[in-house]
């Protein structure tokens, strides 16, 4: 069975049209997790685009982790960039070398994409890039950098490169003169990998939890499919089962709920009973029985739940049920378990 770093490769990114100022978020989330989780998460590329940022290990005894970056360059967009441009600890820092060479250093992470919404944007970062390669440049260690011009030198280390040239773009990365910049958070900073894993079935269960707390690309529908049915199965932890409840409450479909009201009936945990009110509350918006709905959460009005079970059944009968009055005691009853200010905006739709 294929491993947690065995991967088939797959163009994503620019291709699919997706925009710098749709990702904000998405560069928020990718700086909460932790170094040491993602320095773990290693990527394999083989299609990729020019201006595409590539990532290896750092050859330093005890730092590996932090990486090293450079930017894929080709001079034709429709074809597989060949070459790379890199700041190296040499008498020329900024250099154009062949992507085979950059793989060969070390342990070899991949490439990542996503900010360069459109052709243009990809001429401007590789012509920054050019620029700065056509001039002198030295090494620096250190996380300020000077930008070369025809009469000084400029100084870059790896990162501050990528940074500074997809600035000169336009697009200011979360790293860009950032304290907290190293190699790896400039690598993590592009929300896709250029490559689609193999299928979540191939998986085992520890890499499968792995792999979806660590890597925010889009899942497919196979996907969902697959965490819903672990969710359906016998052979998971509690744990696990309320993990992927959790995550199916954000990626799932309306038609998981019917399942999902099943495991809140037969399950003994408290946690997934509860994990999965909420998440029926977070699909519920398109779910067409509605009458089904307003009988589940009724029946679930008088369990025994923690907080984060009563909010979304308060909330799911106050938009659907047409006879809260015949049960206004026991809403009272949970709204007063619930953080007093989720109270008062409930009550407020009551």
């Amino acid at each position: 069975m294929p491993s947690l770093t065995s991967y088939m490769c797959l163009a994503f990114g620019r291709r699919n049209g997706i925009m710098n100022t749709q990702l904000t978020e998405t560069f928020k989330m990718k700086n909460l997790i932790s170094i040491a989780v993602l320095s773990s998460t290693i990527f394999c590329a083989n299609a990729m685009d020019p201006a595409d940022v590539l990532g290896r290990d750092l050859k330093l005894p005890g730092a590996s982790w932090a990486g090293h970056v450079g930017i894929a360059y080709g001079p034709y967009f429709d074809e597989e960039p060949e070459q790379v441009f890199e700041a190296l600890n040499a008498e020329k820092a900024v250099q154009l070398n062949t992507i085979d060479d950059f793989k060969s250093r070390s342990k070899y992470w991949g490439s990542r994409t996503g900010l360069t919404d459109n052709n243009n944007r990809t001429r401007w970062i590789l012509a920054a890039a050019r620029n700065q390669f056509n001039r002198c440049t030295e090494y620096t260690i250190f996380p300020q950098f000077k930008v070369a011009t025809p009469d000084e030198c400029g100084k870059f280390r790896c990162d501050t490169f990528v940074n500074y040239v997809y600035w000169q773009a336009g697009i200011t990365l979360p790293t860009y003169k950032s304290a907290l910049a190293i190699p790896l958070r400039v690598y993590n900073a592009f929300p896709y990998s250029e490559v689609a894993r193999v299928s979540l079935r191939d998986l085992d269960d520890k890499e499968l939890m792995t792999r979806l707390q660590t890597d925010g690309s889009p899942l497919t529908d196979d996907d969902k499919s697959y965490i819903y049915s672990k969710i359906m199965s016998e052979g998971i932890t509690d744990q696990d089962r309320e993990l992927y409840i959790d995550l199916i409450g954000t990626v799932g479909t309306p038609e998981m709920i019917d399942g999902l009201m099943e495991t809140y009936r037969n399950s003994t945990s408290m946690k997934v009973k509860m994990m999965s009110l909420r998440s029926i509350g977070d699909l519920q918006s398109k779910y067409d029985d509605k009458s089904k709905l307003v009988e589940f959460f009724t029946k679930a009005l008088y369990d025994n739940l923690t907080p984060r079970g009563a909010a979304p059944t308060i909330r799911a009968l106050s938009r659907y049920s047409k006879d809260l009055d015949a049960h206004r005691a026991q809403i009272n009853a949970q709204l007063g378990i619930i953080n007093p200010d989720v109270a008062k905006m409930l009550a407020v739709k009551l």
